[in-house]
Order: structure tokens, then C-alpha cells, then sequence
């Protein structure tokens, strides 16, 4: 009996290294399922289309709340945020949000750049949805900067991928470096962008987004005639106007109404946000006194 099992499993262990010899040689070379690899990737339309979309990802959205709450606009509603300690003076570099809003700029920036550097190397692409991806790109990253320069005054003047080394010796470009970068990149796309998009594209960078993405740039930099032509632009475009109610402003109804020329789509349960943390009072269990 144990003999017939010995030749069984002899048998058994030269069919299988038959098997794995008569297999493909690349057998081990498998590709991870977790990642993209960039050897992979800029094939296709959709590779571009996605690489755009995530330059989006870091836009403001409830954070403006917490922004306007260290103003005279409204108030921060948790004592213990690190908000409220900017919001009363008392707050340094390592602040949370001090260093947040950095991170998020710089890692759409850094998106926007990547994506840049690579969208030519995609040829199922036409060259006018080419230009619009390029546009939207470079009008998005012209966003962050804004943001930068707005907040922080100087900053790193970045428009390539650059790696660790590169980026321990960066410094601030003046805030006055900024705004002419800027002003030249969103006055160059606006050509490049549609007035409009369809439902399923609702939310990317339109010729109204950047013409007025560069009257906000040029008001920030003094600039005001140039901000006046720029607002003028958006007006002459016939899209954009004050909803017919205030009532229903802030409404499901009024969702991409004709006041709203660029903002952050949101979509439930797959891209959410919790804007109500940041409007309604926070919640205290108190006792009844004895």
C-alpha cells in the first residue's frame, strides 16, 4: 500500500513539473492590481480623462466654511478645532490648517504637472479635446496658485514633477511672480475651453470658470482694470445671472443653477461631505444641577 502511494505521489509531482515547464515563461511576472503602473497607462482617452479628473480632487469646498469662520463672516463652532486658535491669533507653521492648505495646493499642483508631461504621449486623442484636457489642467493648477498666493504671499513657484532632493531645495517665488504666472496660463486657455458641458461633464473648468478665476487673480493683485476686463468677459459670455429665488438658493433644486460658475460636484455615497459639522452648534450632554 505505501509503495502505490510513493508512486502515486512520484507521479503526481512529474506531472506537475511537465505542467509548469510547458507554462509561460513570465508567469511570476504579474501586474499589481492595487496601483497603476505608468508603463501602463497614457494608452487611452480614458487614461487621459481620468488623469484630469484628478486634479479636481483637491479643490475647496467645505473648507471655505472653516475659512470664512476665522473672519468676521462667521464663527468656528469648536473651540478645540485648530481653526479657532487662527480664528483668535494664537497659531504658528505647525498648524494643522496652516500646513493642510499647503499640502492640498501642492499635491494638485502636482497632479496638474504630471498630467502635463504625459497627456501627448495619448493617441486616440483629437487635438481640440487635447487643448480642452490642457486647459483644464493649467487653469486648475493657475487655481491652486491662487490659493497660495492669496493665503501665504510668496510661495514656491513649481511647474514641472520634480522629486525629494529637488523639493528640500525650492524657494518662494514673490507673490508678484505668482499673479503674472497666473495671469498668463488662464488668459492663454480660455481659448482652449467650451463654454459649456454636457450633464455628464458638469463641474470641469468652462471659459467662464477661467475668465473668472483670472479677474479674481487680478483683483488679489491690484490689478484692477485687468479684473474689470476679465468680470467683463464672464458678463458678455450670456450664461451666467442672479437665480430667480434666494428662497430656494441653497436648494437640491437650484443645484448648478445660472449664479454658479465653478464649484465642486458632489455625488452621494461616492464623493460626500459634511458640510453640516461645520454649520450647526456643537453638541454639549449637560447635567441637571442637584
Amino acid at each position: 500500500m505505501k509503495a502505490k502511494i510513493f508512486k502515486h505521489i512520484i507521479l503526481s509531482g512529474i506531472s506537475l513539473a511537465l505542467g509548469l515547464s510547458s507554462c509561460d515563461s513570465n508567469l511570476l511576472e504579474t501586474v499589481p492590481n492595487d496601483r497603476l503602473l505608468e508603463g501602463l497607462f497614457w494608452k487611452t482617452k480614458r487614461d487621459a480623462e481620468l488623469a484630469v479628473n484628478s486634479i479636481y480632487t483637491d479643490l475647496d469646498s467645505t473648507n471655505l466654511i472653516s475659512l470664512d469662520g476665522m473672519t468676521d463672516i462667521a464663527h468656528i463652532n469648536q473651540p478645540f478645532d485648530a481653526d479657532a486658535y487662527i480664528e483668535e491669533g494664537s497659531y504658528d507653521a505647525t498648524s494643522s490648517r496652516i500646513y493642510g492648505e499647503w499640502k492640498k495646493a501642492y499635491r494638485g499642483i502636482r497632479a496638474a504637472n504630471y498630467f502635463l508631461e504625459n497627456a501627448d504621449k495619448i493617441s486616440d486623442l483629437n487635438a481640440t479635446l487635447l487643448k480642452q484636457f490642457k486647459g483644464e489642467a493649467r487653469a486648475l493648477r493657475a487655481y491652486y496658485y491662487i490659493k497660495l498666493a492669496g493665503l501665504y504671499g510668496s510661495a514656491p513657484l513649481v511647474t514641472s514633477s520634480i522629486g525629494i532632493e529637488a523639493g528640500r531645495t525650492l524657494i518662494s517665488a514673490p507673490a508678484e511672480e505668482i499673479w503674472n504666472f497666473v495671469e498668463k496660463e488662464l488668459t492663454e486657455v480660455v481659448a482652449w475651453l467650451p463654454v459649456a458641458y454636457d450633464a455628464a461633464n458638469k463641474g470641469r473648468v468652462t471659459k467662464g470658470a477661467a475668465l473668472g478665476l483670472l479677474a479674481r487673480a487680478e483683483l488679489y493683485a491690484g490689478r484692477y482694470q485687468k479684473a474689470a476686463d476679465a468680470a467683463d468677459q464672464v458678463i458678455k459670455l450670456g450664461v451666467y445671472g442672479l437665480y430667480d429665488s434666494y428662497e430656494k438658493l441653497f436648494t437640491y433644486a437650484a443645484e448648478n443653477n445660472k449664479e454658479v460658475i465653478f464649484d465642486k460636484q458632489y455625488l452621494k455615497d461616492v464623493c460626500r461631505h459634511n458640510v453640516f459639522s461645520y454649520l450647526a452648534p456643537t453638541a454639549r450632554k449637560t447635567e441637571a444641577a442637584a
